[in-house]
Protein backbone atom coordinates (compact mmCIF):
# COMPACT_ATOMS: atom_id res chain seq x y z
CA UNK A 1 0.00 0.00 0.00
CA UNK A 2 1.20 3.84 -0.45
CA UNK A 3 2.33 3.77 3.45
CA UNK A 4 4.61 1.30 3.14
CA UNK A 5 3.00 -0.86 6.09
CA UNK A 6 2.48 -4.97 6.28
CA UNK A 7 0.35 -6.70 7.52
CA UNK A 8 1.76 -9.15 9.39
CA UNK A 9 5.73 -8.58 10.11
CA UNK A 10 6.07 -11.95 11.42
CA UNK A 11 6.38 -12.86 7.89
CA UNK A 12 7.59 -10.64 6.02
CA UNK A 13 11.16 -11.40 3.79
CA UNK A 14 14.14 -9.61 3.68
CA UNK A 15 13.53 -9.13 -0.01
CA UNK A 16 10.44 -7.18 0.83
CA UNK A 17 11.59 -5.11 4.03
CA UNK A 18 11.71 -5.31 7.90
CA UNK A 19 9.59 -6.59 10.46
CA UNK A 20 6.51 -3.48 9.40
CA UNK A 21 7.36 -1.23 6.85
CA UNK A 22 8.62 -2.21 2.86
CA UNK A 23 12.38 -1.30 1.91
CA UNK A 24 11.54 1.93 0.58
CA UNK A 25 9.05 3.18 2.69
CA UNK A 26 8.81 7.09 3.22
CA UNK A 27 10.11 9.40 5.47
CA UNK A 28 8.01 8.90 8.69
CA UNK A 29 6.46 5.70 8.33
CA UNK A 30 6.09 4.19 11.61
CA UNK A 31 5.83 0.08 11.81
CA UNK A 32 3.73 -1.34 14.16
CA UNK A 33 5.45 -3.98 16.39
CA UNK A 34 3.78 -5.52 18.98
CA UNK A 35 6.42 -6.40 21.51
CA UNK A 36 8.13 -2.54 21.25
CA UNK A 37 7.08 -0.41 24.24
CA UNK A 38 7.92 2.85 23.04
CA UNK A 39 8.55 5.05 20.09
CA UNK A 40 10.36 8.11 19.27
CA UNK A 41 9.78 10.28 15.92
CA UNK A 42 11.30 13.65 15.28
CA UNK A 43 9.92 14.31 11.54
CA UNK A 44 13.20 16.30 10.32
CA UNK A 45 15.78 13.50 11.39
CA UNK A 46 14.73 10.64 9.23
CA UNK A 47 14.96 8.25 12.20
CA UNK A 48 12.02 5.78 14.26
CA UNK A 49 13.31 4.83 17.18
CA UNK A 50 11.38 1.90 18.94
CA UNK A 51 12.59 1.03 22.24
CA UNK A 52 11.76 -2.72 23.75
CA UNK A 53 12.66 -6.17 23.67
CA UNK A 54 13.75 -9.01 21.21
CA UNK A 55 13.42 -12.47 22.87
CA UNK A 56 15.52 -12.36 26.18
CA UNK A 57 17.20 -9.11 25.10
CA UNK A 58 16.39 -5.29 25.71
CA UNK A 59 16.62 -3.36 22.44
CA UNK A 60 16.60 0.21 20.65
CA UNK A 61 15.73 -0.78 17.12
CA UNK A 62 15.77 2.60 14.65
CA UNK A 63 14.44 2.54 11.37
CA UNK A 64 16.38 5.11 9.10
CA UNK A 65 14.89 6.46 5.81
CA UNK A 66 16.37 8.65 2.95
CA UNK A 67 15.58 10.05 0.02
CA UNK A 68 14.34 7.20 -1.15
CA UNK A 69 12.83 6.02 2.05
CA UNK A 70 13.42 3.08 4.57
CA UNK A 71 16.97 1.77 3.89
CA UNK A 72 18.38 0.40 6.88
CA UNK A 73 17.10 -0.76 10.37
CA UNK A 74 19.75 -0.77 13.01
CA UNK A 75 19.30 -2.79 16.69
CA UNK A 76 21.33 -1.67 19.18
CA UNK A 77 21.39 -4.23 22.25
CA UNK A 78 21.50 -3.34 25.46
CA UNK A 79 24.94 -5.00 27.08
CA UNK A 80 26.89 -5.26 30.11
CA UNK A 81 29.52 -2.35 29.73
CA UNK A 82 31.94 -3.54 31.71
CA UNK A 83 31.95 -7.16 31.13
CA UNK A 84 33.78 -8.01 27.83
CA UNK A 85 33.38 -11.89 28.06
CA UNK A 86 29.55 -10.94 28.31
CA UNK A 87 29.63 -9.27 25.53
CA UNK A 88 31.60 -11.70 23.35
CA UNK A 89 29.16 -14.39 24.42
CA UNK A 90 26.22 -12.18 23.64
CA UNK A 91 27.70 -11.62 19.90
CA UNK A 92 28.19 -15.56 19.45
CA UNK A 93 24.66 -15.84 20.52
CA UNK A 94 22.98 -13.82 18.19
CA UNK A 95 25.65 -15.27 15.49
CA UNK A 96 24.20 -18.56 16.25
CA UNK A 97 20.45 -17.49 16.17
CA UNK A 98 20.90 -15.53 12.82
CA UNK A 99 23.25 -18.48 10.98
CA UNK A 100 19.96 -20.49 11.90
CA UNK A 101 18.41 -18.17 9.55
CA UNK A 102 20.33 -16.85 7.26
CA UNK A 103 23.05 -19.64 6.71
CA UNK A 104 26.73 -19.52 7.63
CA UNK A 105 28.02 -15.70 7.48
CA UNK A 106 29.75 -14.51 4.17
CA UNK A 107 32.48 -12.96 6.30
CA UNK A 108 33.70 -12.76 9.60
CA UNK A 109 36.48 -10.69 11.63
CA UNK A 110 37.36 -11.34 14.90
CA UNK A 111 39.98 -8.58 16.90
CA UNK A 112 40.60 -8.70 20.68
CA UNK A 113 43.03 -7.30 22.96
CA UNK A 114 43.45 -7.10 26.19
CA UNK A 115 46.16 -6.12 29.56
CA UNK A 116 49.59 -7.04 28.91
CA UNK A 117 48.97 -6.59 25.09
CA UNK A 118 49.60 -2.93 23.89
CA UNK A 119 47.01 -1.95 25.82
CA UNK A 120 48.04 0.06 28.69
CA UNK A 121 48.09 3.74 28.51
CA UNK A 122 51.16 5.74 30.77
CA UNK A 123 48.71 6.08 33.78
CA UNK A 124 49.08 2.62 34.21
CA UNK A 125 45.37 1.78 33.44
CA UNK A 126 44.48 -1.45 31.72
CA UNK A 127 42.02 -1.58 28.98
CA UNK A 128 40.18 -4.79 26.85
CA UNK A 129 39.01 -4.42 23.95
CA UNK A 130 37.09 -6.31 20.89
CA UNK A 131 36.13 -5.99 17.33
CA UNK A 132 33.47 -8.64 16.22
CA UNK A 133 31.76 -8.33 12.68
CA UNK A 134 29.62 -11.39 10.95
CA UNK A 135 28.20 -10.50 7.72
CA UNK A 136 25.63 -12.12 5.86
CA UNK A 137 23.70 -11.24 2.47
CA UNK A 138 19.96 -12.47 1.99
CA UNK A 139 20.02 -10.42 -1.76
CA UNK A 140 19.09 -7.53 -2.07
CA UNK A 141 19.82 -7.29 1.67
CA UNK A 142 22.92 -7.13 3.79
CA UNK A 143 23.08 -8.50 7.46
CA UNK A 144 26.05 -7.45 10.02
CA UNK A 145 26.02 -8.27 14.12
CA UNK A 146 29.01 -5.71 15.18
CA UNK A 147 30.31 -5.95 18.94
CA UNK A 148 33.07 -3.05 18.96
CA UNK A 149 33.89 -3.19 22.77
CA UNK A 150 36.15 -1.05 25.12
CA UNK A 151 36.06 -1.85 28.61
CA UNK A 152 38.71 0.03 31.83
CA UNK A 153 40.02 -3.33 33.27
CA UNK A 154 39.97 -2.82 37.48
CA UNK A 155 36.87 -0.71 37.50
CA UNK A 156 36.43 1.63 40.79
CA UNK A 157 34.95 4.24 41.71
CA UNK A 158 36.66 6.61 39.32
CA UNK A 159 36.21 4.93 36.43
CA UNK A 160 38.66 6.91 33.69
CA UNK A 161 36.05 6.11 31.01
CA UNK A 162 32.54 7.14 31.87
CA UNK A 163 30.98 6.85 28.18
CA UNK A 164 29.28 4.04 26.71
CA UNK A 165 32.36 2.79 24.70
CA UNK A 166 31.15 -0.83 23.68
CA UNK A 167 28.40 -1.30 21.42
CA UNK A 168 26.78 -4.93 19.87
CA UNK A 169 24.55 -3.87 16.86
CA UNK A 170 22.64 -5.76 14.34
CA UNK A 171 21.77 -3.80 11.00
CA UNK A 172 19.97 -4.80 8.42
CA UNK A 173 20.33 -2.44 5.26
CA UNK A 174 19.41 -2.73 1.72
CA UNK A 175 21.71 -2.03 -0.91
CA UNK A 176 19.37 -1.42 -3.72
CA UNK A 177 18.06 1.49 -1.83
CA UNK A 178 21.15 2.72 -0.96
CA UNK A 179 22.54 2.86 -4.62
CA UNK A 180 19.11 4.68 -5.45
CA UNK A 181 19.91 7.37 -2.97
CA UNK A 182 23.50 7.63 -3.27
CA UNK A 183 22.81 8.16 -7.01
CA UNK A 184 20.30 11.07 -6.65
CA UNK A 185 22.95 12.73 -4.15
CA UNK A 186 25.21 13.05 -7.24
Amino acid sequence: NKYGFISSPEIMSLEDGFMGLIWGSPKGSVPHISHMDSLQFSPDSGIVSLLGSLGPDKVTMDYVFGESGLWKVEIAYTIDLHDLDNQIADFHRLENVISEIYGTPVSTQQTESGPGLTTKDASGVNYSKAFYISSWIEIPSRIELVLYSLVQNEINEFPIINDMTSHLKLIYYNSLVLRVDHFYRK
